[in-house]
């Protein structure tokens, strides 16, 4: 299984995040676990450097300069090599070891993505969300109950067919799932617990993210 966690400016929560994801998979034999550094000016490059040189799982894939979410979940899937591919942000925001139910449950599926349960997020992150959720479901005739749940589950196979990913920012998510759905793939939807952020500083509220992510709608569309 290839593990992949999108990381920018999270020094604080990087360790703890490849901790969590790595003791969580611990039965699982063959294993790699890549952090996208999606051109951090903190220390995360350093730490996860530091944490590569110990256990040979770990392998860090560094962006120059910062090009956005969905770029960095892109770079993260072209980096996987095993048979199904699993990416989680790596602020702290879920509990890692409800990985064990997605695969778990995987068996039928070739793709498990979460959805939350409660939220746990700032009032304005969590309206903006809505918003652009519905919008992407309106446009697209998409309807998954959280597209942009950070922690998925699917076959290498899926990434393959559905390659390559274009969106930069938020809306990639989407890009992936409705990729997923016009190639017939079997989606399941699972609830995941959501937990408030204790350290860092979320980006996804700003006025240039949410600019891009509703950009990309059109984008998107245009391409398809």
């Amino acid at each position: 299984m290839s593990i992949f966690l999108p990381a920018y400016n999270e020094a604080d929560n990087i360790k703890k995040s490849i901790g969590a994801l790595l003791g969580s998979v611990s039965g699982i034999g063959d294993v790699e676990l890549i952090v996208v550094d999606d051109g951090s000016s903190d220390q995360t490059p350093e730490i996860v450097r530091q944490l590569a040189s110990a256990d040979k799982r770990i392998r860090l894939v560094r962006h120059r300069k910062n090009i956005g979410y969905g770029g960095a979940i892109a770079t993260g899937l072209r980096a996987s090599k095993k048979d199904w591919i699993f990416f989680a942000d790596s602020d702290g925001q879920f509990n890692y070891r409800q990985i064990t139910k997605f695969i778990n449950s995987s068996k039928d599926y070739d793709m498990v993505i979460g959805y939350r349960l409660k939220r746990a997020d700032p009032t304005l992150r969590i309206i903006n969300s809505k918003i652009f959720n519905l919008a992407v479901k309106i446009i697209y005739r998409f309807w998954v109950k959280d597209v942009n749940c950070a922690f998925k589950l699917m076959r290498y196979e899926v990434y393959q067919n559905i390659k390559p990913i274009g969106s930069k920012g938020a809306l990639v998510s989407a890009e992936i799932l409705i990729k997923a759905k016009r190639k017939k793939y079997r989606i399941l939807e699972l609830p995941v617990k959501h937990l408030p952020r204790k350290k860092g500083v979320q980006t996804g509220a700003n006025f240039g993210v949410i600019f891009r992510s509703f950009k990309e709608i059109i984008g998107l569309r245009n391409n398809l």
